[in-house]
């Protein structure tokens, strides 16, 4: 998803606020992936990953949730063509 919201930006244009909105998706992004790093790591150690699992899902959904926001914004009102 991230990549195709990277693509429509370069597409569109993007101003320093959008800009900005995509660095911190990223960032998210890359703490997200470090974060399964870790589970993995704990699993393969025989631990339990414990509450780590249920953040993990939580964010996953908070960071769709923006790179989602952050897409509309940039379609503006050609979004609402592709909600059927």
């Amino acid at each position: 998803q991230f990549a195709r919201l990277v693509a429509l930006a370069r597409a569109r244009g993007l101003n320093d606020d959008q800009r900005r909105r995509l660095a911190e998706i990223e960032g998210w992004l890359l703490a997200h992936r470090y974060s399964a790093l870790r589970r993995m790591t704990l699993a393969a150690h025989g631990a339990e990953p414990g509450l780590i699992d249920y953040v993990a899902k939580l964010y996953a959904t908070l960071v769709m949730e923006r790179i989602s926001e952050a897409a509309i914004d940039l379609l503006g009102a050609d979004a609402l063509r592709l909600v059927e």
